[in-house]
């Protein structure tokens, strides 16, 4: 886990071995040459060892987990989805990079190209690959990202989300889909999980306050969605997470 100062900038630099990252809070903005992506809450990113990057970080800074990737892990993919530099922005690859990380760090012989994790996150990282991407992002859509990381358990309707951006919520729902590769519940749903961890990582607060802060009706109701996302209980990624070198 890696906490980075507001407004610090990090020049030309590759990092030697391929990683992914989560960005748990704050903001960075990413370039690699013409390229630039901006990340947020949730936004995992894939890093070829060799990929010359440069970054900005945002007003609050932000914290982010990484994770270098093993070869055996790497040979898993069958469109080389690992060894090319991308950001995905939130949904289910959220949770499955989360939980592969927690499981590199829960059990330290754990083989994670063997691992449930490591074939899941892979595999769901290759079907993200599949298809053309998206070449123009409508504004409105930009309006609803926005709106569902300032508050995304009072907006994850979509005739609300809709009615706010002034489209029709089948239009919306499609075109989000066809950006994010899925739908505005998961999204939802991944963004609430990395919210948890985020919180248990940096707050004192007890679980039965993260739960509550994040939208659960209830404690128990966040513990199952950690077990069933994460394979662990809130207790134990908490216990993970605070032993993570600062």
């Amino acid at each position: 886990m890696s906490h980075y100062a507001a407004g610090r900038v990090m020049g030309d630099h590759a990092d030697g071995a391929s990683k992914i990252s989560v960005v748990l809070a704050g903001h960075v903005r990413e370039a690699v040459g013409r390229q630039e992506e901006t990340a947020t809450q949730g936004s995992v990113a894939i890093k070829p060892g060799d990929v010359v990057h440069r970054n900005q970080f945002g007003p609050a800074g932000a914290t982010m987990i990484s994770l270098d990737l093993p070869p055996d892990l790497l040979a898993l993919s069958e469109h080389g989805s690992l060894a090319r530099w991308r950001w995905c922005h939130g949904g289910p690859l959220t949770a499955m990079a989360i939980r592969l990380w927690l499981a590199s760090r829960s059990n330290a012989q754990t083989c994670l190209a063997e691992s449930d994790a490591g074939i899941e996150f892979v595999a769901q990282l290759d079907a993200l690959g599949q298809g053309p991407e998206p070449t123009h992002r409508p504004a409105w859509l930009r309006r609803v990202h926005e709106r569902l990381q300032d508050a995304p358990f009072d907006a994850a309707r979509l005739s609300l989300l809709a009615r706010e951006v002034g489209v029709h919520p089948v239009y919306l729902a499609r075109t989000f889909r066809r950006h994010h590769r899925c739908s505005v519940r998961d999204y939802v749903h991944a963004l609430r999980q990395t919210r948890v961890l985020q919180r248990m990582a940096t707050s004192s607060q007890s679980l039965a306050e993260v739960a509550m802060a994040c939208g659960y009706a209830d404690q128990s109701h966040m513990s199952r969605d950690c077990r069933r996302h994460f394979g662990l209980s809130p207790r134990q990624c908490r216990n993970w997470l605070r032993m993570a070198p600062p």
